[in-house]
C-alpha cells in the first residue's frame, strides 16, 4: 500500500503558546559552529505538556504509569477524525450517532483550530464534557485527542475529565493541528518519549492516509 503522511504536530519554538503556569520554551546554544565550535549542540527547557503532547496516568494519579511504562498501543492504530463543527462543548449528545467503537482512537477537529493563530493562550476553547468522557469509556476507545492544549475546560476544578480517562488508561493526546485534515479513518502514529517519571511527553503525531483508494469514510 502507498500512504500519504499528514503531520498533525505543532512545531516547538520559543515564543509558542503554552498552558498558563507552564514555562516558556527556551532553547539555549551550548556549542555553535558560528562561534567556532566543532558542532552545534543545544539544550531545551519546557514543560512535558508543551505543544502536541500526550498525558499519561502519572499526570493526575499518584503511582500511575509514567511515559516509560505506558502502553504504546494506546497511541498507534486506527484513528477516526470527527469534525464537530460549531459545538463549543463536546458532550455525550454530540457523540451520539457517531461511529465510534472498541479500540478506536478518536480525534476531534473543532473550532479550536483558529486559536493557533492567536499570539496568547485562549481560555475559551472547545473541550470534552464529563458525560462525553464516560460515553467514550463505555465504547472502549484506546485514546482521545483534541486540537488545543487540553481535553478539559480551562476552569474545571479537579480535572474530572482527565481523571475519568486516565483512571481507565485511555490515552490523551492534546495540542493537535487538524486544520488540514478531513473527517475520516486514518492510521495514527503518536509516540511519547521514554521518560522515567514522565507525566507527559511531546510527540510527533502523524496520520497515514491510504492513497490507493481505500474507503476512508466514517
Amino acid at each position: 500500500m502507498a500512504y500519504q503522511i499528514i503531520d498533525i504536530t505543532r512545531p516547538i519554538a520559543e515564543g509558542m503558546v503554552v498552558w498558563p503556569g507552564d514555562p516558556d520554551v527556551a532553547i539555549d546554544e551550548l556549542s555553535s559552529l558560528a562561534r567556532g565550535d566543532n558542532n552545534n549542540v543545544s539544550a531545551i527547557y519546557m514543560s512535558m505538556h508543551t505543544g502536541t503532547h500526550v498525558d499519561v496516568p502519572l499526570h493526575f494519579i499518584a503511582g500511575g504509569k509514567d511515559t516509560a511504562e505506558v502502553d504504546l498501543n494506546r497511541f498507534i492504530g486506527r484513528a477516526k477524525v470527527f469534525d464537530i463543527g460549531m459545538h463549543k462543548v463536546i458532550s455525550a449528545d454530540v457523540l451520539d450517532g457517531l461511529c465510534i467503537g472498541s479500540n478506536d482512537i478518536v480525534l476531534f477537529k473543532t473550532m479550536n483550530g483558529r486559536l493557533w493563530d492567536m499570539p496568547a493562550f485562549e481560555p475559551d476553547f472547545v473541550y470534552l464534557s464529563e458525560d462525553a468522557a464516560w460515553w467514550l469509556i463505555r465504547k472502549g476507545i484506546k485514546a482521545v485527542g483534541i486540537d488545543y492544549l487540553s481535553v478539559e475546560g480551562f476552569h474545571h476544578e479537579g480535572a474530572p475529565v482527565h481523571h475519568i480517562l486516565l483512571n481507565h488508561e485511555v490515552g490523551i493526546i492534546e495540542g493537535l493541528d487538524l486544520r488540514a485534515v478531513e473527517s475520516g479513518v486514518y492510521y495514527l502514529i503518536c509516540l511519547p518519549l521514554k521518560i522515567v517519571k514522565g507525566n507527559g511527553s511531546p510527540v510527533r503525531a502523524v496520520l497515514l492516509c491510504d492513497t490507493e483508494g481505500q474507503e476512508r469514510n466514517i
